[in-house]
């Protein structure tokens, strides 16, 4: 088949959406299909230097192989978080999509997209809808309900029914969906009206090879507590800083990433000099090496964050075989997996009393118990949370839509 790609984000990008497109683009090729790619010009994550030289006014195609090729569509970017600027990003890159699809239809037999949301979305499923192709939708994040969440209380009620038009329109139209969790799925299925036999589960999967080299890597520093990733508003990790001072233990607590809260942070820890709080930048492609430094990984969402998605940092940390302390809302995927895999600590989202104590008796175990229950995640996460298992699954939905 002549299978088309729009995927927000692409390789070189290190982000797990971009290396998801990646390896499904190739597995289809391998497989004798044809496929294209659409993706912007590389932006994520905002910072992150590209060396790669486009033209920034035209469409600039790479052929990879006989069977694979790259199309960068010459729509507006937005690395920076910035509401207006992500709106005019998803706005442009579904425009662009829309017209080379409608442009290039009879060249497309199936489409898949893992794009931005709500506009991103919308300008595939009406280009595809327009011309009978069927395409599939892989939702990383539920909208409008992430988006207007944020908003103060009127202005998102008022803006919540006209941004579901447009997320019903993509669902509805769709030949599959594909979720990344059982709780995702059971929340469209019953919120959007949606056939649950049209919902294909497959989790976001993390690359064991890149962990490999550190598997046996054990720091001898003191206990370190580390979270990295994305220090924004969803990791609530103000909190966490204020549970490791109330806690306060002979160890160290490292916050590796960057976010909109991380000056935030960095005051906390200037009013606590007492207290070994360190930050720190994460070179790309170097998430295996800087978590491989720690005793302990940190996984905190405010409530509802964690109510029908699973963090993509939840297998990498599993995949670095260290424990984990997860602050999650009861009963929610990212919650369960922990439990059923026996590889750390889970408590209520924002309970501040429990991740403080939860500290105090972490910071005391014998590295054998950490070590053990660091193998533990390893484990589930090679048979839940691989490649290999969730990139068939997804090739499976695509094909045999």
């Amino acid at each position: 088949m002549k299978i088309l790609i729009v995927n927000c984000v692409y390789d070189p990008e290190p982000v797990v959406s971009a290396q998801i497109g990646k390896a499904l683009a190739e597995e289809l090729s391998n497989n004798g299909h044809d496929v294209e790619v659409l993706a912007p010009f590389p932006s994520r994550p905002a910072g992150f230097k590209f060396n790669a030289d486009f033209v920034k006014d035209k469409i600039n195609t790479q052929q990879l192989s006989k069977t694979l090729k790259v199309s960068r569509l010459p729509s507006f970017i937005c690395p920076k978080s910035n509401v207006l600027g992500r709106l005019w990003e998803s706005i442009s890159f579904g425009w662009h999509t829309y017209r080379y699809i409608l442009d290039h239809a009879n060249e497309i037999d199936r489409v898949y997209m893992n794009t931005w949301p709500l506009f991103g979305q919308y300008g595939v499923a009406k280009a595809c809808k327009k011309r009978n192709i069927p395409y599939a939708v892989h939702i990383q994040d539920l909208y409008p309900e992430s988006l207007t969440n944020k908003l103060p209380g009127v202005i998102g009620k008022l803006a919540y029914p006209l941004l579901f038009k447009f997320e019903k329109y993509t669902l509805k139209n769709a030949s599959k969906i594909i979720a990344i969790s059982r709780k995702m799925k059971n929340f469209i299925a019953s919120s959007r009206a949606v056939d649950a036999d049209k919902i294909e589960v497959v989790l976001n999967w993390q690359e064991q090879k890149d962990f490999i080299p550190y598997g046996d890597t054990w720091p001898s520093t003191k206990r370190t507590f580390m979270y990295l990733g994305n220090i924004g508003p969803v990791a609530g990790l103000p909190l966490v800083l204020n549970a490791f001072i109330k806690a306060n233990v002979n160890a160290q607590l490292v916050l590796a990433g960057s976010g909109s809260k991380l000056e935030e942070c960095k005051e906390i820890a200037e009013k606590n000099p007492g207290f070994d709080i360190v930050f720190r930048e994460v070179p790309g492609g170097q998430v295996p090496k800087v978590q491989s430094e720690a005793h302990v990984l940190l996984l905190p969402m405010i409530k509802g964050a964690a109510s029908s998605s699973i963090p993509s940092k939840l297998p990498a940390y599993m995949f670095s075989e260290r424990p984990i302390i997860v602050l999650a809302d009861k009963g929610s995927d990212t919650a369960n997996a922990v439990i059923e895999a026996q590889c750390g600590w889970v408590g209520e989202a924002e309970d501040v009393d429990w991740l403080a104590n939860t500290i105090q008796e972490v910071a005391l175990e014998q590295d054998a118990s950490l070590k053990k229950l660091g193998l533990n995640g390893r484990d589930y996460c090679l048979r839940n949370f691989s490649k290999e298992v969730n990139l068939t699954k997804l090739v499976w939905s695509i094909v045999n839509e």
